[in-house]
């Protein structure tokens, strides 16, 4: 798609209306099924907090830093407050505590966000969270997105994508905690942690651990529309010659596609121009605009300012 320039067109919704009119000519009476369009945000929590709290040698040298290298002891107070803070299950100092201000963002837009959580069973790998699903910091965090009527996914670890047994288990312990706290839902949705995925079997192995949604599918290279369409749709197993009970969610824009140096490395400006065009065509085909963001790349001011506008449901390519 992408070398052949159609990542920034959803050509496939512009097959089915090129069908649809087809039909209409044939039978002016048909009536098309309605579908509206909806932004649909995603946070993939892999850093709910500085890891640097996890060790006390690393917080010293942190604290060092602080004071002797950025010349701010106020940082430095503040990251000490939240050393303490982590263990009595507060994330309230933590630079990457963005979690309020997501969820009321989301609110003031009328849209609910998915949180996935890594439910890794050890948190010694070098790929995946320096968290644990079981911890008091990240239980309070569960209960405050449900209580604020948001939702909860899975975030397969790294290697997950190539063993059923892993991703079973891990779902295991996402639901079991969850079961702990009082939280339901009838639909649980995934995402694989750095986009990993070996299709179809990743797919089987999500279907059989009772995921309903997997949203993977994007190229981290470059935003825009991999699948070719802005519908969620149903996937099938061509080893097999199976359609499979889960639904893909096409990822039209995550945050580090647009902004690493390594992929496309664009400013705030271009990003909003490039973004606001993708919309814009969700917009024309009333299909969904989805989003990843991560909860760690929403400290600064300006990348607030960014998403907010892009959250803003009246706004198009301009």
């Amino acid at each position: 798609a992408y070398m052949a320039d159609l990542v920034e067109r959803p050509i496939i919704n512009e097959y089915i209306e090129l069908l649809w009119q087809s039909l209409k000519d044939l039978w002016p009476n048909l009536i098309r099924k309605n579908r509206k369009f909806q932004t649909l945000l995603s946070c993939d929590v892999d850093v709910p907090y500085k890891c640097t709290v996890k060790s006390i040698r690393k917080q010293i040298l942190e604290l060092g830093a602080d004071i002797i290298l950025r010349r701010n002891p106020l940082l430095a107070w503040r990251n000490l407050k939240n050393f303490f803070s982590i263990r009595k299950g507060e994330l309230r100092w933590d630079v990457n505590n963005t979690f309020d201000w997501i969820i009321s963002e989301c609110d003031q837009f009328d849209i609910q966000c998915v949180f996935n959580f890594i439910a890794l069973d050890t948190v010694e790998s070098n790929y995946d969270g320096c968290y644990s699903i079981s911890e008091p910091v990240i239980k309070n965090l569960l209960k405050k997105i449900h209580t604020k009527q948001h939702s909860i996914g899975l975030h397969p670890s790294f290697y997950s994508s190539l063993s059923e047994e892993v991703i079973k288990d891990e779902f295991c312990r996402l639901l079991e905690t969850c079961k702990i706290l009082g939280i339901e839902q009838t639909l649980w949705s995934s995402r694989q942690h750095y986009l990993k995925i070996k299709i179809p079997d990743t797919w089987r192995y999500l279907e059989n651990a009772g995921i309903s949604c997997d949203t993977s599918l994007t190229f981290s290279e470059v935003a825009g529309f991999r699948c070719g369409i802005c519908y969620e749709y149903p996937l099938y197993d061509v080893i097999n010659r199976k359609s499979l009970n889960l639904l893909e969610r096409p990822l039209i824009v995550m945050d580090g596609s647009l902004f690493f140096s390594s992929y496309m490395g664009l400013d705030f400006d271009k990003a909003k121009q490039y973004v606001l065009k993708l919309k814009s065509l969700c917009m024309y085909y009333n299909g969904d605009f989805t989003l990843l963001w991560h909860n760690d790349t929403l400290s600064s001011t300006e990348q607030r300012k960014f998403l907010r506008t892009i959250l803003q449901r009246d706004r198009v390519c301009e």
